[in-house]
């Protein structure tokens, strides 16, 4: 597994549970955050990631919704799932706000994710 300065990433079975490392990164961090995401995805040869978004994460910027909805459609395009976990009620409340909640798959934690992104 490669050092990323942002992201930590563990393979779990075919899915790829990814975590950020600073929970309130800035416009500039959360871009490069989305490069080494790009790079884990490619090097793990993965499509189905579980994205932690916890404990209150503090990024709800229109630059996160923008990278967090295009890695969904890489995925997609690639056959693959993305599930969003570990999610405060006001993050959530957030994605509803932007009519976004029912585009993403929202879990509790890394298992329930995992179990949803291989229904």
């Amino acid at each position: 597994m490669s050092q990323f300065k942002f992201m930590s990433y563990e393979r779990q079975g075919d899915g790829l549970c990814l975590r950020f490392k600073n929970l309130r990164p800035s416009e500039l961090e959360i871009q490069d955050s989305f490069q080494e995401i790009k790079k884990i995805i490619a090097d793990e040869k993965a499509n189905k990631v579980a994205l932690s978004l916890g404990p209150n994460m503090e990024c709800m910027y229109s630059v996160f919704l923008g990278k967090i909805i295009s890695l969904q459609r890489q995925l997609n395009e690639l056959g693959g799932k993305l599930a969003v976990c570990h999610v405060s009620p006001q993050v959530k409340s957030i994605f509803a706000a932007c009519k976004l909640d029912d585009r993403f798959c929202f879990t509790e934690d890394f298992p329930s994710a995992l179990l949803a992104l291989n229904k």
